[in-house]
């Protein structure tokens, strides 16, 4: 489940959209690539817009409100949100990646509300040397602080221990009446079975000891 993106001012469109895809080809192999656009389409990085924002946020009223961005990236939750929240608004996003956390602080430096923080954390595949583990990562929050938090594409990337931490801050800094949207590949027994027979594009692995859960590479 994804949320993204009403169209931003041209300039960060076209920058963040550039930004975007070269780290997409540096961070994805061919096999990967073909599965994420089979799954999202063209663009994978950006399914949705406008009216995706739109549906996700019907209801949920931003006035004055604060937004938490798990696994930020480039921004590409905050490019609709600089139209969606008011100006006693703010937006939170962090990322263990330092790269797009530093590209994000150039090019939002309009928009004071809008932060964007570099958290060292252990992940495998993009901080293995981070100094801190993720399943032990408390949000510098105080509880209900926040009306929406989002985890667009974080949780693919988890071991269970990792993500159940996540939920945990996730409801504990999540304020009554707020939302949460995470997008998680559902293990069931339909896509057990699809796994089992070889119809997955990824060769994901049922036989790991990393929880409840597939993984591609058990290491």
């Amino acid at each position: 489940f994804f949320l993204m993106s009403r169209r931003p001012p041209r300039s960060t469109k076209s920058r963040s959209s550039a930004a975007s895809d070269v780290y997409k080809r540096q961070e994805y192999d061919d096999t990967a690539i073909r599965f994420l656009e089979a799954l999202w389409g063209e663009g994978y990085l950006s399914p949705g817009g406008p009216e995706e924002v739109d549906r996700v946020l019907e209801g949920l009223s931003l006035e004055g409100k604060s937004v938490l961005d798990i696994g930020c990236g480039f921004g590409q939750l905050a490019r609709p949100l600089t139209r969606f929240l008011s100006a006693a608004g703010s937006y939170d996003g962090f990322d263990v990646r330092a790269d797009p956390i530093e590209w994000c602080r150039e090019r939002y430096v309009e928009f004071p509300r809008f932060q964007f923080e570099h958290v060292d954390l252990v992940n495998a595949r993009y901080r293995p040397d981070g100094a801190a583990q993720a399943s032990e990562y408390e949000l510098p929050s105080v509880d209900d602080s926040f009306a929406l938090v989002v985890g667009d594409s974080v949780f693919a990337h988890l071991v269970t221990a990792e993500a159940e931490q996540y939920l945990r801050e996730t409801a504990r800094v999540l304020n009554a009446g707020g939302r949460a949207l995470v997008k998680l590949f559902l293990l069931d027994l339909s896509s057990r079975a699809a796994i089992s027979q070889g119809r997955s594009v990824l060769p994901f692995d049922l036989s790991s000891i990393a929880g409840p859960m597939a993984v591609v590479d058990p290491e």
